[in-house]
């Protein structure tokens, strides 16, 4: 059976249709938020897209290129600052003294890691 005209037409609104299913949400900024919270209550919202910084319980957090990450804390081991930046949904740090975490949310482009 030899393929015709419409075949073709309809391979490539399948091959468009997924194209924009996988690039709308990456297109669309709609992109990773940061939850940063302080005893248990939601303090600020923080876009990852977007450059911030924040004062919150004895902590500096701090946001820019993507990336979110606690500068500065008044804790005495300062685990929260050695964690470093984080950017993907799921990462977190948090500061035990201080009741302070950080949480990424946003849509991932894995189901599931495996390690």
């Amino acid at each position: 059976m030899k393929p015709r005209a419409g075949d073709f037409i309809i391979a490539a609104f399948v091959a468009l249709l997924a194209a924009a299913i996988w690039l709308v949400p990456l297109l669309s900024g709609q992109g990773s938020v940061a939850i940063v919270s302080h005893d248990g209550k939601t303090v600020a919202n923080i876009p990852l897209s977007e450059t911030h910084r924040i004062e919150v319980g004895g902590c500096v957090i701090r946001s820019d290129g993507g990336s979110i990450y606690v500068e500065s804390a008044d804790c005495p081991d300062s685990v929260c600052v050695r964690t470093g930046r984080i950017s993907r949904p799921g990462e977190s740090v948090i500061c035990v003294p201080n009741r302070v975490s950080i949480k990424i949310s946003g849509v991932s482009g894995f189901d599931a890691v495996a390690g």
